[in-house]
């Protein structure tokens, strides 16, 4: 009977020690993983305030997360910037020339303008634009005045079809220059190129989705 009972007691005992040792070596990863020694247990064998520390573990993780995400986007987004400002300096120097393009049929002379444009327009756009206006590379030049007057000059904008650019607004490329060919900023500060206004009830993308023909181009209605 006592040998029976020794069994057993050293039975228990030594299952009791297995189990000390199988949580202290959990407990040991749970710590080099940065969690709490209780995290390796069944939900339902936490207490209370492991379970609180755990979920805010897990909300700290989740607005860490999304902080990340919102900084990768603004940083994407920076760089976008960054490339539609460089393609409209490139771009300037490519149409500098444009005076000597032809002009828009019905468009010629002096035309009167609204905002965000001048009170009065000329208008040129290249050859690919005279073939076909959502030609690729096709490109469409208005100088903005507030007079009748060459010297009333304030700025140029500019469109230009980039097949693949950005398809969901027909690829048009906006720019807005100054007289010296210098790309504008607006309120913000931010410069003006690329696909202005996208996602916003301001700017280019937003007025010219209204141009009848579903092309962006007032000059077709």
């Amino acid at each position: 009977m006592k040998t029976k009972l020794g069994k057993t007691i050293a039975a228990l005992a030594l299952l009791l020690g297995l189990t000390a040792v199988i949580f202290l070596v959990a407990s040991s990863q749970a710590q080099r993983r940065g969690r709490t020694p209780g995290d390796w247990l069944p939900e339902d064998w936490r207490r209370p305030g492991d379970r609180r520390d755990e979920d805010r573990r897990r909300d700290d993780d989740g607005r860490q997360d999304r902080r990340r995400d919102e900084d990768g986007r603004r940083d994407e987004d920076r760089r976008a910037r960054g490339a539609d400002v460089a393609h409209a300096e490139t771009l300037w120097r490519d149409i500098k020339d444009y005076p000597t393009w032809p002009v828009p049929k019905g468009l010629e002379g002096w035309q009167r303008g609204e905002s965000p444009h001048g009170r009065y327009l000329r208008y040129y756009y290249n050859y690919a634009a005279k073939e076909n206006l959502n030609k690729n590379l096709a490109v469409i030049v208005k100088e903005n005045y507030s007079a009748r007057d060459r010297g009333a000059l304030r700025s140029v904008t500019v469109m230009q079809k980039r097949k693949g650019y950005d398809p969901e607004n027909k690829d048009w490329f906006y720019v807005q220059y100054d007289p010296d060919g210098e790309v504008m900023s607006d309120r913000r500060g931010r410069k003006i190129a690329g696909a202005v206004g996208e996602e916003t009830d301001r700017g280019c993308i937003s007025c010219h989705e209204r141009a009848r023909g579903n092309d962006y181009l007032f000059m077709n209605d």
